[in-house]
C-alpha cells in the first residue's frame, strides 16, 4: 500500500466529507456498551449514525438502553427477545437494515476505538478503490499483547487464509511485523476480527454473513476476498478490547470442542480442505488428545452423562 500518500491524506482530513454507520451488537453488557459509545462519539470527527441491536439480553437492560437513546448515543435501537448470536446479530444490522452511508463500522459492545481512528482508517479507502474492508489491531487492557488478525483457528499453524489455486486453507502470509513500522500505514491481510472492522458499504451487496457464530470472521473475510475486494489492516490505529482475561472460552472444554467441530463444519460447507501439515496437526496431534482431555475434565468435574 502507498505509505506517504496515506499519511498526507490523514493530515488533510476533512471530517465533514465522511459519513459512517456504526453497528453494535449488545448482550448483557450495558455498562461496557455505554463506555464504547461514549468513547466512539468523543473521539470521532466524522458524521455518525449509531445502530445497536439488543440481542436477547437475559438481564433487565431496557432502562439503561433507553437512557442511551435519550442521551443521543444511540440513533436506532433494534431489539429481539431471542439471542441471535454474534453472526445473527450482525446479519440483522447489516442485511435487514438499510445503510445510507458509504462506510460501516462494525464493533463489539466491549471494543473501544482509538483517538483519531477516523483520520487514519477512512483515507485508506480513498487511497485504493479496491479496498473493501479495513481492520484495526486491538489490545486487551492490562496486557502488552496486540491481536493483529482473525482468531487463530488452525491451533498452532497460524491465522487461516484461502489458497484459491490449490483450494485449501493455509497460513496467512501477511507480514504482521510491518504493524510496528512507522513508515507503513496499512498491510494486506487475509483475515481481520469482524468486531473491529470498517467496511465499504458496497461490499455488503457482494457478500452475506454466515449463518453461525463459529468462524464468522474468516468466513466473512473469505467472501469479501472472493468477491474481488482487498482486505487491509491499519498500522496507525489500535483499538482496545475490554476483557478481563485473555480468552476464557479457550479454557472452557465445551466451547473448545465446539470450535473444533465448527471448524470441520466450516470446511465441509465450503468444500475446503486443510493443507497436509494442518490436517495432520488438527486430526492426529490435537483432535484425539483433546477428546481424552474432554473425558478427564468430565471425571474431574464429576460430570456424568
Amino acid at each position: 500500500m502507498a505509505d506517504q500518500d496515506n499519511h498526507a491524506a490523514a493530515k488533510d482530513f476533512n471530517g465533514s466529507a465522511w459519513e459512517v454507520t456504526a453497528c453494535f451488537t449488545h448482550h448483557n453488557r450495558p455498562k461496557k456498551l455505554r463506555r464504547a459509545l461514549e468513547q466512539l462519539v468523543g473521539v470521532t470527527d466524522v458524521s455518525l449514525t449509531i445502530r445497536v441491536h439488543e440481542n436477547g439480553s437475559t438481564k433487565d437492560v431496557d432502562a439503561q438502553l433507553a437512557d442511551l437513546v435519550d442521551e443521543g448515543l444511540i440513533d436506532e435501537l433494534i431489539q429481539t427477545d431471542e439471542n441471535l448470536g454474534g453472526a445473527g446479530s450482525r446479519r440483522l444490522l447489516l442485511e435487514e437494515t438499510d445503510i445510507e452511508t458509504d462506510y460501516v463500522l462494525i464493533l463489539d459492545d466491549d471494543m473501544y476505538v482509538d483517538d483519531g481512528w477516523d483520520h487514519t482508517m477512512l483515507p485508506l479507502f480513498e487511497s485504493d478503490p479496491d479496498i473493501g474492508m479495513i481492520g484495526a489491531p486491538f489490545m486487551i487492557p492490562g496486557t502488552n499483547e496486540i491481536r493483529d488478525g482473525g482468531r487463530i483457528m488452525t491451533w498452532g499453524s497460524g491465522i487461516p487464509a484461502y489458497d484459491a489455486d490449490r483450494d485449501i486453507l493455509i497460513r496467512d502470509q501477511a507480514d504482521y511485523s510491518a504493524l510496528a513500522d512507522p513508515d507503513v500505514s496499512s498491510i494486506s491481510v487475509d483475515s481481520i476480527p469482524i468486531g473491529s472492522a470498517l467496511v465499504r458499504t458496497d461490499v455488503l451487496s457482494d457478500v452475506s454473513l454466515p449463518d453461525r457464530q463459529t468462524f464468522e470472521d474468516i468466513a466473512f473475510c473469505l467472501d469479501v476476498a472472493n468477491a474481488g475486494w482487498e482486505i487491509v489492516m491499519s498500522c496507525e490505529t489500535i483499538f482496545y478490547h475490554d476483557k478481563r482475561t485473555e480468552d476464557d472460552t479457550n479454557r472452557n472444554r465445551t466451547d473448545w470442542n465446539a470450535k473444533l467441530e465448527g471448524y470441520r463444519d466450516f470446511c465441509e460447507k465450503r468444500n475446503l480442505r486443510f493443507a497436509l501439515p494442518q490436517h495432520i496437526l488438527h486430526e492426529g496431534v490435537f483432535r484425539v488428545p483433546n477428546r481424552i482431555l474432554w473425558v478427564i475434565s468430565d471425571i474431574k468435574n464429576r460430570k456424568w452423562y
